[in-house]
């Protein structure tokens, strides 16, 4: 009896100290793990909510099921690279371990607020959520992807770099009309 005691202790033991050196090597690595809610940005990218930190995950397993199970608000502990300083965030994911439901509740007002007014969420399955004396749509279907044109063109009397968030076709012909002679955009 005392030897099958003996026999489980040094199983336990041997795992706890397999699990302690798999966790020191990854820390070692610059991999670290996160818990938070999982959201979907209206254009399909996935984020990590952590506190009111949004980081936006990119999948660096090569599973295209890697985020198959995940639905807005999900709790969520998440093995990945270090994180971009950047916002939101971005980090490499590399395992996901869904520990709870949830739903756009779960996710802080103030997150969602800023998430909107950037153009990350605009609204899921266009509900509105009105919290904190703020109404935001969340999740609309994107039906564009966003882009980064370079212009070549630099001009003393800009401040660089320069940013601009279009959202309608009014809007891009309005710029395009400002801007044609100055950069080239013809792409």
């Amino acid at each position: 009896m005392k030897k099958k005691w003996l026999i489980s202790i040094g199983v336990i033991l041997g795992v706890l100290v397999i699990g302690i050196a798999a966790l020191w090597v990854l820390t070692a690595r610059g991999f670290g793990f996160s818990v938070g809610r999982c959201l979907i940005a209206g254009n399909g990218s996935y984020m990590l909510i952590e506190g009111n930190g949004p980081i936006v995950m990119s999948n660096r397993t090569g599973n295209k099921n890697l985020f198959a199970d995940l639905e807005t608000g999900d709790k969520i502990l998440v093995l990945h690279d270090g994180v971009n300083e950047s916002y939101p965030g971005g980090t490499g994911a590399y395992a996901i371990l869904k520990l709870g439901g949830g739903d756009i509740s779960d996710i802080p007002e103030p997150v969602l607020q800023e998430l909107s007014e950037l153009g990350w969420v605009s609204g899921v399955d266009n509900q509105i959520v009105t919290e904190g004396g703020h109404e935001i749509v969340y999740n609309q279907a994107v039906t564009y992807e966003a882009q980064y044109i370079r212009t070549n063109g630099y001009h003393e009397d800009v401040a660089y770099p320069a940013v601009k968030v279009i959202r309608s076709v009014e809007e891009l012909n309005a710029y395009y009309e400002a801007n044609k002679e100055l950069y080239d955009l013809e792409r």
